[in-house]
């Protein structure tokens, strides 16, 4: 992994094509002072905030981190950078542009394949295997990550590894570099797992028009967090469709297109999750585990919990101790 500091914004560069990173580049920088950076074409990475907020426009939307969270962007992407706000510390990085391809096709093909074009390429190949993100003449083709470009939270294993990259800023010990790219190679997989992931529930929306589906997509998964981590609060359906920036109906048409089950199924499947969480690792009393996990009474949470569980919370917790 190659460490730098942010780009100098007014370092003349060609923009318009995407950059090759010939190595893992995290661009990190304590800023003391506001930074923008115009648009341009970015590479395959990702974006976080190690301390204060900033402003990320890609491909003309905006989106606004802070710690915790990250944004995912695709190569290819249009991205602009906005940080007004010091101090603060933004954390960018960028995959090794031929690698992106590289772990998607591990992930996707059999270990017999994967053995034999290792031997094709030691046999005098050019090492780029052909298939899934690779051209027919070996020339490495990039891995479409648009499903993912959004705001993403609630992912705090991801979170914590690009944390722990920036920190080894100033390290230059061998170990520390190993460590890295097995944790930029492990934070790559769980993306595109994810990526794949989403392709594939996308798919389950009954839109033509690819660049309709992946908008629709992005709001609908954004929607789908939000109620995640908040499923603690009296969430109304007018409040989820809103956080899509869809009216109430269309939103819950798509969103059961989508995942197979209504927003407010999510919702108590969310806070019964929630419930039998407490009910086991804490000595609250069940009234008050009924009120953090968001349901509006003791006998609804009883009733659904029963459904659910095959027996009353009372049970389940003398059960389980």
């Amino acid at each position: 992994m190659t460490v730098l500091s942010l780009p100098d914004p007014d370092l003349h560069s060609n923009r318009s094509k995407a950059p090759v990173f010939a190595d893992h580049t995290l661009f990190t920088q304590k800023l003391s002072h506001r930074y923008e950076y115009e648009e341009h074409v970015t590479g395959s990475g990702i974006l976080y905030m190690l301390s204060g907020k900033g402003d990320y426009y890609v491909n003309g939307q905006r989106e606004e981190l802070a710690p915790q969270s990250f944004l995912v962007v695709s190569h290819g992407s249009r991205l602009s950078v906005n940080l007004p706000q010091a101090p603060s510390q933004p954390g960018l990085l960028f995959f090794h542009s031929g690698l992106v391809s590289r772990v998607m096709e591990s992930l996707e093909l059999p270990a017999e394949k994967l053995l034999q074009r290792e031997g094709a390429a030691q046999g005098g190949g050019d090492g780029l295997p052909v298939g899934a993100g690779f051209s027919g003449k070996g020339r490495v083709q990039p891995v479409d990550l648009s499903f993912l470009e959004r705001i993403h939270s609630g992912q705090p294993g991801i979170y914590t590894k690009l944390s722990w990259l920036a920190g080894q800023a100033d390290s230059c010990s061998s170990f520390g570099a190993l460590k890295a790219d097995f944790m930029i190679r492990s934070v790559l997989e769980e993306i595109l797992l994810q990526n794949y992931s989403a392709l594939h529930i996308s798919r389950r929306l009954t839109v033509i028009k690819r660049s309709t589906r992946i908008e629709l997509f992005k709001r609908l998964s954004g929607a789908r967090e939000w109620i995640l981590e908040n499923s603690a609060l009296p969430l109304t359906l007018e409040d989820m469709a809103k956080t899509a920036m869809m009216n109430s109906q269309h939103f819950l048409r798509m969103f059961r297109q989508c995942y197979g089950i209504t927003p407010h199924q999510l919702l108590v499947e969310t806070r019964l999750d929630q419930g039998k969480r407490m009910l086991t690792v804490t000595d609250e009393r069940i009234s008050v585990i009924c009120d953090k996990a968001g349901f509006e009474s003791f006998s609804s949470f009883s009733w659904l919990f029963r459904q659910r569980y095959g027996s009353t919370p009372t049970a389940f917790r003398n059960l389980s101790r």
